[in-house]
């Protein structure tokens, strides 16, 4: 036999010995905890997985079965202390859902995915100006259809995702905050460098809605969707929780320098003649940068929420 004739049947042994490797690491790993906690490993929400949260929490919802949901933009996945919501909530189980770049369409989405778990029995969604504007780039939530044992090893294991989470769980360094089983945050970054870069990113987003006709228009779909979805939690006896996200200082001078500060009171006070909902409000205090709130805030809002629902 030729060395030619050997080279076809080894190429093929490496190739099924490296697809097999990646399998079974991320069997081990469970990247996106569908059969448990996991192995001690927390995803990176940056570089090659941009965007991974878009996978990671709709699995959450199919196949964790949480009893509480928080549900936004990054300032929700940031803003909030997994240890604070298990003290808060007395140990329910405890879903942070919010995505970096959600917009009204996507957080409406994935609330009405959260209310059709059958396990929910409150959902918490924090509003921003911002998410009126369309982020048309960012990318679509994945699905999760099914509880069965196959459903959870193809789409949390076995998917092109999950392999490429559970490679990059063991050999990436993380530049950003990684996300637990839950969907929380795990560990603090220093983010004093990229003001710059929040600016601009914010500049964009709220470009959209200096147009009267086109901020009219998403108004009316976001308080749409969010009257239908205030009835269908009645219906199924779920609490919904709606916070507007605590704005900065340099945020709210922003917003006068684009001449955005009257329409942002008109969105907030819409928001407030909505039936159905219990509305949080709290007092802006401490910050990551122009938008981004710390957890002691997002502490605050869930104290003042079980406070006003306590009454």
């Amino acid at each position: 036999m030729s060395n030619s004739d050997g080279f076809l049947p080894a190429l093929l042994g490496v190739i099924a010995a490296g697809l097999l490797a990646l399998v079974g690491n991320a069997v081990w790993v469970d990247p996106f905890r569908v059969f448990g906690e996991g192995r001690g490993h927390h995803l990176c929400p940056s570089g090659w997985l941009a965007g991974v949260e878009r996978v990671q929490k709709p699995l959450i919802l199919a196949f964790r079965r949480p009893e509480v949901a928080l549900i936004g933009s990054s300032k929700v996945m940031q803003g909030f202390d997994e240890r604070d919501a298990a003290v808060v909530f007395r140990g329910a189980r405890v879903a942070n859902l919010g995505m970096a770049a959600a917009d009204m369409r996507v957080v409406l989405d994935m609330a009405g995915r959260a209310l059709r778990t059958p396990s929910m029995r409150q959902l918490w969604i924090g509003l921003d100006f911002g998410m009126l504007a369309p982020q048309d780039a960012a990318p679509a939530l994945a699905t999760a259809d099914g509880t069965s044992r196959w459903e959870r090893l193809r789409r949390g294991v076995l998917s092109a995702e999950a392999l490429k989470a559970a490679v990059s769980m063991r050999i990436g360094d993380c530049d950003v905050p990684r996300l637990s089983g839950w969907g929380f945050n795990v560990g603090r970054v220093d983010r004093r460098g990229d003001g710059v870069a929040v600016r601009r990113q914010v500049l964009a987003t709220l470009a959209p809605l200096k147009e009267p006709g086109r901020r009219v228009q998403a108004e009316a779909a976001a308080l749409g969707g969010l009257r239908a979805l205030a009835g269908a939690a009645q219906r199924r006896g779920v609490r919904l929780v709606l916070f507007h996200s605590p704005v900065s200082a340099d945020y709210r001078r922003l917003l006068e320098a684009e001449g955005l500060v009257a329409a942002e009171r008109s969105w907030r006070r819409q928001v407030a003649g909505l039936p159905g909902v219990t509305l949080v409000e709290v007092r802006p205090q401490a910050f990551y940068d122009l938008t981004h709130y710390r957890p002691e805030v997002g502490r605050t809002i869930l104290m003042t929420g079980q406070a006003i629902m306590s009454r």
